[in-house]
């Protein structure tokens, strides 16, 4: 059982703008509340839906604090979207969460380091952190995410620093999509590379479509250069972005875009055999990528 409210191809559901009352259906397992400008406070009913097990707030203009409290237990929630909302305090999901797999907290406002309580996330696959003013280097926290495995998306905000250094020696097996772009990050993270287990193993493409790229030009992104072919999502067109769109299924990229990377892409890069998308440009980096 859900409840889906959003903004659709066909238009803005005007009708349900405005506060959010009280949801009392104990049964609800997924809410999609998304891009409808809702307003006011969550109800206090919200946080007793204990079966929920998606959630999409996203684009909405919501007051106060928001998952702050720590006064609830979404044990079996997997997907969780509170991009675009203009979120200045990072929601406490530490151990309220445990079976989350996407989590989507882009364009907000977060500021600090990225939080050291996502490495108890252990079911974590695909995060979201782009377009806030995170500051600081790429967090021991998410290294330790070793699940990650469809994307990690840092872009747009103001990380710094070298990238070289590895706690643990195998980090991000099975990432697909690593995207750190636009940040001020130096120094090429080869240790990283190295470790992209499933980026060495090709993975049939969708109806054979996906073209190999590698883009040390002008391109903006990442998302400027993907095929349109997606896991499951509303909208198959990138016209129109929903917080809740899956990557495609068979993108394999690195985008190390707009960073002060510079000198050789290390050689390792010719291991990631599963490589369809290498985004270098706006760095002083040479690419010096061949076929073996």
């Amino acid at each position: 059982m859900g409840l889906v409210l959003m903004f659709t191809i066909f238009g803005r559901l005007a009708s349900v703008t405005g506060h959010i009352r009280a949801i009392s259906s104990q049964t609800l397992e997924y809410l999609y509340l998304c891009n409808i400008k809702l307003q006011g406070n969550i109800p206090q009913s919200f946080f007793t839906l204990v079966n929920l097990t998606e959630i999409c707030l996203s684009s909405n203009n919501f007051s106060g604090f928001f998952f702050t409290d720590g006064n609830y237990d979404f044990s079996r929630l997997e997907r969780l979207y509170l991009s675009s909302m203009g979120l200045t305090e990072f929601p406490k999901l530490s151990g309220k969460v445990p079976n989350s797999i996407d989590l989507d907290l882009s364009n907000n406002k977060f500021n600090g380091t990225v939080p050291e309580w996502l490495h108890e996330m252990v079911s974590l696959q695909s995060l979201y952190l782009s377009q806030n003013l995170l500051i600081g280097g790429i967090s021991s926290s998410i290294c330790n995410a070793s699940s990650m495995e469809f994307s990690t998306f840092l872009r747009a905000n103001k990380l710094h620093g070298p990238i070289v250094n590895l706690e643990t020696e195998h980090q991000f097996p099975s990432l697909i999509v690593f995207d750190i772009s636009s940040n001020n990050f130096n120094g090429l993270p080869k240790a990283y590379i190295q470790n992209f287990e499933a980026m060495k193993n090709v993975i049939q493409e969708v109806e054979n479509r996906l073209q190999e790229y590698i883009d040390i030009g002008n391109s903006t992104g990442i998302d400027s250069i993907i095929d349109h072919e997606i896991v499951s999502a509303t909208l198959t067109t990138k016209a129109m972005s929903m917080t809740f769109n899956q990557i495609p299924i068979n993108l394999v990229a690195i985008d190390l875009s707009s960073n002060k990377f510079e000198g050789e892409i290390p050689t390792v890069i010719r291991e990631l055999n599963a490589l369809k998308a290498l985004n270098l440009s706006h760095t002083d980096s040479v690419v010096q990528y061949r076929n073996p």
